[in-house]
Order: C-alpha cells, then sequence, then structure tokens
C-alpha cells in the first residue's frame, strides 16, 4: 500500500466530507458571525454540501477498491 492507496483515499475523503459539511452547517445556521466575506451565505452552504457529496462518493469508490484488493489477494493466496 503506497501514499496513493485506497486506504489513503478513503481517510483523506471522510475527512473531506466531515469538514464540508461542518462548513455547509455553519454558513447555513449562523448569521455570518464565524465565516465573512459571502454575499450569498445559503448559496455558499449549498455548494459546500454539493462538495461533500463529491467526497462522499469518492470514499464510497475507494471503499468498492479496498474489497477489490483484498479479494484479490485472498483468491492469489488460495490459488
Amino acid at each position: 500500500m503506497g501514499l496513493l492507496s485506497p486506504s489513503c483515499c478513503a481517510i483523506f475523503s471522510v475527512c473531506g466530507t466531515v469538514f464540508l459539511c461542518l462548513i455547509g452547517l455553519i454558513l447555513s445556521t449562523s448569521n455570518s458571525l464565524y465565516i465573512k466575506g459571502f454575499d450569498d451565505p445559503s448559496a455558499a452552504s449549498s455548494t459546500a454540501y454539493l462538495a461533500a457529496g463529491c467526497y462522499a462518493s469518492t470514499f464510497v469508490i475507494s471503499l468498492l477498491f479496498i474489497v477489490k484488493d483484498r479479494k484479490g489477494r485472498s483468491e492469489s493466496e488460495e490459488g
């Protein structure tokens, strides 16, 4: 497993998903107390949630590659 392994991608995508969900939550609930400089905080919140969804889909793809890798290893050990 190298630096660009599916496990590494899964860890970073989980962190990105959590971070962007928190940013989206802050933007949608606060009155710009914590984050300033947005003309439309609700649009920025929607964009953060969309990006979190992209990170979540990357996590799912990474999990599929992890499962595929484990199946390949178990089949090569058996045969």
